[in-house]
Formats: structure tokens, sequence, C-alpha cells
């Protein structure tokens, strides 16, 4: 009974993590290979793979409750869907976005025997994550205030983080305890990282309004932001100018039955 309740908080605790992760309808078996590195490093031992490589995959979200895509509507569009005018909008004062890409290049892993695994794998990823921002004032900074009317606008907790960087991964893995009915595998991943740029960005109130006539925005309260280099665009992400730094993932594995 202990064992059981053990087994399901780690469950509870690892699942909870899931909205970071990517790659999920494909690295979750014994079957994921190199990719399983992505969630859990320890996952590479006891593959039914003696060797497995992968040359280049990619996975990318994202969400947002400012807009709405009707299924029908692309379908029925006979391939000429313009999300900029088809999408349908619900601007609020606390809209919030999300978007995660994760490239995994050249990478392998091997089976160096039946209770242990050693990968290499290189990757470059992106977090966006922004939070209670209004959505009239989204679409006026994104569309640069052209055509748009009158507005008033007031944010609490508005906050946001973009980050991207690349990383280069040496993973070694090895059963620890393997019986009839229990089986616990251990891994970790060290890693070389190469960050590329970050910004974060947050607000307690910001409110204002924005006069059409008079093409000016008014805005009271307060903003505190920061960023890694000067001139970091999430849209145009420099590669030449990276920063070195080192981390490491660990990480366990009990099949539930």
């Amino acid at each position: 009974m202990k064992q059981k309740i053990i087994l399901l908080f780690i469950t509870i605790f690892t699942t909870s993590f899931f909205n970071a992760q990517s790659y999920i309808s494909s690295n979750l078996d014994n079957y994921a290979g190199i990719q399983g590195i992505t969630i859990n490093p320890a996952s590479i031992v006891d593959s039914p793979y003696r060797f497995d490589i992968n040359l280049v995959s990619a996975s990318a979200f994202g969400g947002s409750d400012y807009f709405g895509i009707s299924v029908s509507d692309i379908t029925n569009s006979d391939g000429g869907f313009d999300f900029d005018q088809d999408v349908e909008k619900f601007p609020k004062n606390d809209s919030s976005f999300f978007f995660n890409a994760d490239v995994l290049g050249p990478s392998f892993m091997f089976n160096l025997n039946k209770k242990s695994s050693i990968g290499l794998s290189t990757r470059v990823r992106a977090f966006l994550n922004i939070n209670n921002i209004s959505g009239e004032l989204y679409e006026s900074l994104a569309d640069g205030f052209d055509d748009t009317q009158d507005f008033i606008f007031q944010m609490e907790n508005f906050n946001g983080t973009i980050h991207a960087w690349g990383e280069i991964g040496l993973t070694y893995a090895r059963i620890l305890k393997q019986t009839d009915n229990n089986l616990l595998k251990r891994g970790v991943t060290l890693k070389y990282l190469q960050g590329v740029g970050s910004a974060f960005f947050n607000s307690t109130l910001l409110a204002g309004q924005f006069d059409a006539n008079a093409y000016a925005l008014t805005s009271q309260g307060d903003l505190n932001y920061g960023l890694s280099q000067g001139g970091f665009d999430e849209e145009d992400i420099d590669f030449s100018n990276l920063t070195a730094g080192f981390g490491f993932d660990l990480g366990f594995y009990v099949p539930m039955e």
C-alpha cells in the first residue's frame, strides 16, 4: 500500500509539469528512443532499440484565450483561410498567450548492455508566456496602432517572459532495480547551454487610454522589464551572440501497472 501511494504521488507530481514539455505524444513509452530524454533521461535505458538516432525533429504548440478558430471555418475555406482576417477575437483586460518551440537536432542513444545506456543530444528551445494583458492593447501594439479607435485599458498583475537557448546534452541511464514485479531506472543528462536571449516584464497595475484623433497613448501605473541583451527580438533571434552555461536533468522512472 505504501509503495502504491508513493507511485501515485510521483505520477501526480510529474504530470503537473507536462504543459511545459515538448513531444508529449511521442516520448511517454518504452519505444520513445532518444526522444524520451526530452522528459526523462532515465527513459533511454531498457529500450527495445539497441541504437536509435534522430536527425532532426520539431515540436511546437501555443494557445491564447484572445482568439478562437473554428475547425469548420478552416475545413470549408478551401485553402483560403486567413488567420488575421478570419480568426474570431475575444479581447479583454486579462488575455493570456503561450508558445513553446523545441527542435531536437542530431542526437542518438546506445545501449551499452542490458542495464545501462548512453545518449548524446542537441536541442534548440524557445518559450513565451504573457499573462493578463489587455487584448485591445495587444492588438493595437501588433498593428502599430493603425486604424485603431479610441479605447481604454486596465491591467492587473500583467507579466510575461520570453527566452530562447540551445543545448548539448550527454545522458547516462541505468537500471537500479529489476524484479518480476518492479523496475526502477535512473538517468542524468549533463548539459552545455548556449543562451540566445531573454526578456521579462511585469506590472502590478497599468492603465491608460488611446486617443485615435491625437494618435496618443496615455498611461499610468508601473512597469518593470529586463533584457538579457540590447535589442533582443523573439521574432528575429540572433545566434551570433551566445552566452555559455551548464545544467543537468535528473530523472527516475517507475512504470505503473
